[in-house]
């Protein structure tokens, strides 16, 4: 699947993870900590029946 990143954010416990505050559940830097992310589905593979191009909602 091919997504186009429409929005992200910066979320308080993504601080605190890279502060050293919580320790031992985020992966070593530089790596990405979160997942919220607004997307729009560009392209995918054949058989794929579950998502539609466009806005995923």
């Amino acid at each position: 699947m091919l997504i186009r990143i429409a929005a992200t954010s910066v979320n308080p416990v993504d601080c605190k993870l890279r502060q050293g505050v919580v320790v031992g559940i985020a992966p070593d830097f530089p790596s990405g900590l979160h997942g919220d992310v607004a997307i729009a589905i560009e392209a995918f593979g054949e058989g794929v029946t579950a998502f539609q191009l466009g806005v995923d909602e």
